[in-house]
């Protein structure tokens, strides 16, 4: 969705001309559009911005349980996971904080 937005200033563009619409009324109207779109939806923005930081997140999490396959375990009473290496765990309890943080900016409140 952030990169349709981001790109929807070219296609625009590309329907005015292809509609043999004059150059200036094509480049007042898609530079308006592009100027304005996150003026008019800023929450659409911070939403999209949000989203892209907890997908990284999220893929750091599973790289690290991925690449360190099998020197984990989880406890199911509690889902708590350990690493065997310290320096490893210590590192996931950051990887656990950014997708924490990614987690509580999605909540964007109206």
């Amino acid at each position: 969705l952030s990169n349709a937005s981001h790109h929807s200033g070219t296609r625009y563009r590309a329907t005015f001309e292809s509609r043999a619409i004059p150059a200036g009324v094509v480049e007042q109207n898609v530079g308006e559009f592009e100027r304005s779109y996150y003026e008019k939806y800023p929450k659409l923005q911070k939403q999209q911005t949000a989203n892209a930081r907890w997908a990284q997140a999220t893929t750091e999490f599973l790289d690290a349980l991925s690449h360190h396959w099998g020197k984990w375990k989880m406890a199911p009473d509690t889902g708590e996971i350990t690493f065997m290496d310290k320096t490893t765990e210590e590192k996931f309890g950051q990887i656990l904080e950014n997708l924490r943080i990614a987690e509580e900016q999605q909540n964007i409140s109206p």
